[in-house]
């Protein structure tokens, strides 16, 4: 089982809206794809399966622009990413999508990536964005494999049948990444894989190789090329790294132990993780927090337009309306939603914000901590110690279920976002390590079976009304498990049953826009009116 990192899986990345999953993970995808071509791409194609997710979305929540700016080298974060697709077929790369069935497909996030050279040579892998940024690719011209971005990769690729060229290709690598090593050292494992069109060789190493030992690689018999493939992740990999807890139940124990808040205990566990010391890990969090804090400020100034165009930006009204004492919630929770819903505009508009633990609940986390700290004082590295305790709880969720909304529905999302916030909130007010994990136990009940339903397949409606539905659930379950009440029900449970509740939800409700609120008749009509602008807007068929 892959060791979690609160960095890469749960409060990052950062990135350009609107969606994580599909704007993000494709844009992992599709820079090591680029990697792997070795050169800029002249054409792309990318196909979508009919019985997933992305055929129906890929548009409204830009992973046409995700994977084609991972293809074109542009970062997650890059302001050129929501261009993307108009900036390639100006400079004259053929960039086309396709909705086919992909063999084998077991994920609602699968698409085929074929990129092609100036000089012919091509590249076709079979990628998965598995939610909240998160990837793998699966397979290379046919063959299987299991790349995430998180470690330094070598691929080296021979045409099919090539059996004894690759086994003196393998035995070439094993010799360079163990050269210098000591003799008690792990060796890292390299494998041979098969398919009708290609044999690939691949090692996953600690380190990089040079560039004459890539070059040696590249020149043996038989090979077409030799890649390193760089990490994506702001954490790369450290399986050596053993995790501290795995479970909430261990990260409560591990927390009374060693007499830490859940915030610290969470600290610990991530720069164990990433090999790193405690101020270093503190202070990626507060470039965090600064990301968090920028997009509700740029919210708050009221001049974005979302890029699917069906709301306009109302967080200034909210804000002015509850300046004026006209807004019944009060503070801090009307703030909260208020500010939920600047930094979702942010988003939706293709700005930049923290994944949180995706970006189609990016509102939550920030409208609770910075509502709670307008309110209360707390300074901002006790915000940073609420951040790291949400981040503990999405450790968990990750590991037992998923962030995906195409896997689970909105439960994954904001439901996720929610229950992480009702910790950071007891973290915020000097509460046990075991009352910040009732509150999330609290709030994930009370989310479970929240559907995802977009209209058009954008990140509007309703997801801007479900981010402020999880501002106010964090404030209610902090406030009742703070106040005495018992959650009953462990954590870990609730995140089990909230992975089996996902399992029994028809496709139409995960992420598809073909249920709920998006198959009504206005929801279809808006559709409808957004798929013809952008048909208008990009000369589409």
């Amino acid at each position: 089982m892959p060791q979690y990192s609160i960095f890469n899986d749960v409060l990052g990345p950062v990135m350009i809206g609107p969606s994580s999953s599909h704007t993000a993970g494709p844009n992992r995808i599709g820079r090591l794809v680029r990697a792997m071509l070795g050169a800029p791409p002249v054409a792309i194609r990318i196909v979508f399966d009919p019985h997933g997710s992305l055929a129906y979305t890929y548009r409204g929540q830009k992973a046409d622009c995700g994977f084609v700016g991972g293809l074109m080298g542009l970062g997650a974060d890059d302001p050129a990413l929501p261009r993307a697709v108009r900036r390639a077929r100006e400079a004259g790369i053929r960039v086309e999508f396709g909705v086919e069935p992909i063999p084998g497909a077991d994920h609602p996030n699968a698409a085929v990536i074929t990129a092609t050279a100036a000089d012919g040579r091509s590249v076709e892998a079979v990628g998965v964005s598995t939610g909240g940024g998160m990837m793998v690719i699966q397979a290379v011209d046919g063959v299987p494999v299991r790349l995430t971005g998180g470690r330094t990769e070598v691929l080296v690729r021979l045409d099919a049948g090539s059996d004894a060229q690759a086994e003196r290709a393998a035995a070439t690598l094993r010799r360079l990444t163990t050269a210098g090593l000591p003799a008690a050292a792990a060796r890292p494992p390299v494998s041979i894989g098969r398919s009708d069109r290609a044999v690939l060789v691949h090692a996953s190493l600690a380190g990089p190789l040079g560039r004459a030992d890539l070059a040696r690689l590249e020149g043996l018999p038989g090979v077409r090329w030799a890649r390193q493939l760089e990490p994506v992740l702001p954490v790369p990999d450290r399986p050596e790294h053993g995790p501290l807890f795995v479970s909430a139940r261990e990260m409560v124990a591990y927390a009374e132990a060693n007499g830490l808040s859940l915030g610290r205990a969470a600290l610990a566990y991530e720069a164990r993780r990433a090999g790193w010391d405690p101020e270093r890990t503190r202070d990626a969090m507060r470039r965090i927090l600064a990301v968090m804090r920028d997009a509700a400020r740029k919210g708050l100034e009221g001049t974005l337009v979302p890029a699917g165009g069906l709301v306009k930006p109302t967080a200034r009204r909210l804000d002015a309306a509850g300046r004026q004492g006209r807004l019944l919630g009060g503070n801090p929770l009307a703030r909260g939603v208020t500010l939920a819903i600047a930094v979702m505009e942010v988003s939706n508009s293709m700005g930049v914000i923290c994944a949180a633990p995706t970006a189609g609940s990016c509102g939550v986390l920030p409208g609770v901590l910075l509502s709670a700290q307008e309110a209360h004082g707390f300074s901002d590295e006790a915000v940073v110690d609420a951040l790291f305790a949400a981040g503990g709880v999405g450790l968990i969720i990750g590991r037992r279920a998923t962030f995906a909304a195409e896997l689970a529905g909105c439960q994954a999302e904001c439901g996720a976002a929610s229950a992480m916030a009702a910790a950071a909130l007891v973290e915020l007010a000097g509460g046990s390590p075991a009352q910040a994990e009732g509150a999330a136990s609290v709030a994930l009940q009370n989310t479970l079976g929240l559907i995802c339903d977009p209209v058009a397949g954008l990140v509007e409606v309703p997801c801007f009304g479900k981010n402020a539905l999880g501002v106010g659930n964090a404030y209610a379950a902090a406030d009742m498990i703070l106040g005495g009440y018992d959650a009953l029900i462990p954590f870990d449970e609730v995140a089990d049953a909230m992975k089996q509740v996902g399992e029994m939800m028809p496709r139409e409700i995960r992420c598809t826009a073909l249920g709920g609120v998006a198959a009504t008749p206005t929801g279809i009509r808006l559709q409808e009116r957004y798929l013809a602008r952008v048909k208008a807007e990009f000369d589409l068929d």
